[in-house]
């Protein structure tokens, strides 16, 4: 996946939307020249700056108040699949079971122990000393002393688990391939398989889960599958969705508004807990792959060929089918997007293939 390289690097690529408003807006390029590797994951630091990796080992570094990014020794030059971070300490997860740690805010990393040499795939911080990883044939890494060892968890699969999220201390979900998902009540202490019924054909791969407190849980991906674990944890629900193509992208603002995003442009959208998804008008054919909330009513998307999405009424007009406002598809890039990460209603970055980065101050609008 590594591209290697850049051509002109300010240029504006506007992409026509039916549903776009007609508003001189675009997200300011910020590519850390000459880095070119792709990236796969991007998170902001509490104190405003934010650290990117991916491709062969790649991590690079944007200090507080600058506009500069700087490539970071790096201790591999294997793939790095996955960041989280938790204050001042990060953690980056990659191909052949590298887990690296920084303690100064991305600075400077080291390698820990994983005890695997399978690709490991997400990576969910929980709390100050609580973390979870999880790979491919059925890896699942636990830490309970703030990271600095890891130790591995039989969960009685060996499928790719591709995602994992908790809702509070306690309910927590992973997700991965051939339908599988492991359910935990009790913080991770124990974890349940509980398989998507196979009558109902979905031995499809699951890429995105979203949690929250109480049990209540949904799963989304490929031939446009959506499932919804009910708080009674007792059964899946398929939920109905007018279209087969693949779910990529998956978060709830809270009990009763969610969306989903994937191939082709797919955006859907609930306002009464999952029950019925609704189709959102997006105006773009390309793949979502991550979306964000800048807030309660705020939503950002991105996807291949540099495709950003960014709405301040994310909400929409809930008397009827109408959807958001999209503020503007300006990305300044025709790079896949990989990651997006909002830190609040303003401030979000954006990181994909060929090293691209793009970021905004003011919730999209530039």
């Amino acid at each position: 996946m590594t591209r290697a390289g850049w051509g002109v690097l300010f240029v504006l690529l506007v992409v026509a939307s039916p549903v776009a408003e007609e508003i001189a807006a675009w997200w300011g390029w910020q590519h850390p020249s000459p880095q070119g590797n792709a990236l796969h994951g991007v998170v902001l630091l509490d104190e405003g700056g934010a650290v990117a990796v991916g491709q062969n080992g790649t991590i690079v570094r944007r200090r507080p108040g600058s506009d500069q990014w700087q490539v970071v020794r790096s201790p591999v030059t294997t793939p790095l699949l996955g960041l989280a971070a938790h204050g001042a300490r990060l953690w980056a997860v990659g191909v052949r079971g590298v887990i690296l740690h920084s303690r100064d805010r991305g600075s400077t990393w080291r390698r820990q122990t994983s005890g695997t040499d399978q690709a490991l795939h997400a990576i969910w911080w929980q709390g100050e000393r609580h973390g979870w990883i999880v790979g491919a044939e059925g890896t699942l890494l636990e830490t309970r002393d703030g990271g600095e060892r890891w130790r591995r968890r039989s969960v009685g699969t060996t499928t790719a688990l591709h995602a994992v999220a908790f809702a509070g201390a306690l309910d927590g979900i992973i997700v991965g391939a051939g339908g599988t998902a492991l359910l935990t009540r009790d913080g991770g202490e124990t974890w349940t398989s509980s398989p998507l019924p196979s009558s109902a054909g979905a031995a499809a791969d699951l890429f995105a889960v979203a949690a929250l407190p109480g049990g209540r849980c949904w799963a989304a991906g490929r031939g446009g599958q959506l499932w919804q674990r009910l708080e009674d944890g007792t059964s899946w629900q398929r939920l109905s969705l007018p279209s087969e193509r693949s779910l990529q992208a998956l978060a709830f603002v809270d009990s009763r508004r969610g969306w989903v995003a994937g191939e082709r442009g797919t955006l859907f959208r609930t306002i009464d807990g999952g029950q019925t998804w609704q189709t959102v008008e997006t105006g773009v054919s390309f793949t979502f792959h991550a979306l964000d909330l800048l807030g309660a009513d705020q939503l950002l998307l991105a996807g291949e060929k540099g495709v950003l999405l960014a709405t301040q009424d994310a909400a929409g007009n809930t008397a009827g089918n109408r959807g958001p406002t999209w503020l503007n598809q300006a990305p300044g890039t025709r790079a896949a997007l990989q990651s997006v990460f909002a830190i609040d209603s303003n401030h979000a970055w954006a990181v994909g293939l060929d090293g691209a980065i793009l970021a905004t101050s003011d919730g999209g609008r530039h």
